[in-house]
């Protein structure tokens, strides 16, 4: 399983590839998970999430809220017995969905450590699911990241990195490639 930093270490230029490793893993969950779309999935309330109002008064905040929510889908108690890893239940589109949840959240408030924390969590135990189903997950071998910044120029045409006209615009695209050995 991959070490990563402790939240309040974690700066912000380094949560963007742990959320990016984040959303491989979550969305190349082990085949071996049952894929569960509907209402009854443990992960349903996560489609389309908007913070509870209640929650939100209780806590203070929107982060305080989705702490809670987060605590009571994966059960208050995960953390403190067993091995004290998040269970991942069920794989598919509801289980990703809080990458984007995540990821907007990060971006809205970047100094959380609460959200750092569920970041992290949820990225071990996503990688817990590969080693019980015995895929291979390494952190630096299986998932390669790469960058490639594109100039478009007003013609439609394109070139990778060189010369910058004055009339073109930069597009980043991310690649990223998930492989098992």
């Amino acid at each position: 399983m991959s070490n990563y930093p402790a939240p309040e270490k974690l700066s912000n230029e380094d949560l963007g590839p742990i959320l990016a490793k984040l959303q491989l893993l979550l969305e190349n969950l082990p085949n071996q998970l049952p894929v569960n779309i509907g209402q009854d999935s443990c992960y349903a309330s996560l489609i389309g999430f908007q913070p509870n109002e209640e929650l939100v008064e209780m806590t203070g905040s929107e982060v305080g809220a989705l702490n809670v929510h987060l605590e009571r889908m994966f059960g208050y108690a995960t953390r403190s017995v067993g091995d004290g890893i998040l269970p991942i239940l069920e794989r598919g589109p509801l289980i990703c969905a809080i990458h984007n949840i995540l990821r907007d959240y990060c971006a809205k408030f970047p100094s959380d450590n609460i959200l750092k924390k569920w970041v992290i969590d949820i990225a071990k135990a996503a990688e817990k699911v590969y080693n019980t189903y015995q895929v291979p997950v390494s952190h630096s071998s299986c998932i390669e990241a790469s960058f490639v910044m594109l100039r478009i120029f007003p013609n439609g045409k394109s070139i990778k990195q060189s010369s910058m006209a004055a009339d073109s615009k930069i597009v980043i695209f991310s690649c990223f490639t998930l492989y098992y050995k």
